[in-house]
């Protein structure tokens, strides 16, 4: 079976990951994941290549190995960290970045990423996917910050960041990937 049914290269990738052991990928997005991932440009690009490969190791840890998932996954946390370490704000891109960064090598994580998600949460107690730069400028300035409205997809991000640093720093080890 061939993946090509989604529109979003993310979606493919992450549809594939699920069924490595038996798909077959499209062989541009097989170049960009595993041959050339400079290719892998956006933010999006590069956290949804992490998530994939995760996914993959979980569920054809052997393919995994073949491709050097581990090794690609490194350098993309390298760039990952980057983007993170300068990011405007702490959107929705934001919160994936260190999420994924997390479930793969936590301690490429700095404590201050985690701080600046605890610092953006909002009063209703979730987060928003792009917060506007004046809130932004306001919590450079240590100003009051008015109420904004939260949305499930980056509230999830961020308990999901969350619950992984919680889990590193108390030393508790992800589940091992299972075996076929």
């Amino acid at each position: 079976m061939v993946i090509r049914e989604y529109d979003k290269a993310y979606g493919r990738w992450l549809l594939w990951a699920v069924y490595a052991s038996w798909a077959e990928l499209p062989a541009n997005d097989h170049r960009r994941l595993f041959e050339d991932t400079s290719l892998l440009t956006s933010s999006y690009d590069l956290t949804h290549a992490l998530l994939t490969y995760w996914l993959m190791q979980r569920t054809s840890p052997e393919m995994a190995s073949g491709l050097e998932v581990s090794h690609r996954a490194g350098q993309l946390l390298r760039r990952v960290g980057r983007y993170t370490q300068w990011a405007p704000r702490c959107g929705d891109t934001y919160l994936e970045r260190v999420a994924f960064s997390l479930m793969i090598q936590p301690e490429t994580v700095s404590r201050r990423w985690i701080e600046r998600i605890l610092i953006t949460q909002n009063f209703d107690g979730g987060w928003m996917y792009v917060p506007p730069y004046g809130r932004t400028i306001r919590e450079i300035l240590g100003l009051p910050i008015p109420s904004y409205r939260s949305e499930s997809h980056p509230s999830f991000l961020a308990l999901l960041a969350l619950a992984y640093y919680r889990d590193f720093i108390r030393g508790e080890k992800p589940a091992a990937p299972r075996q076929n």
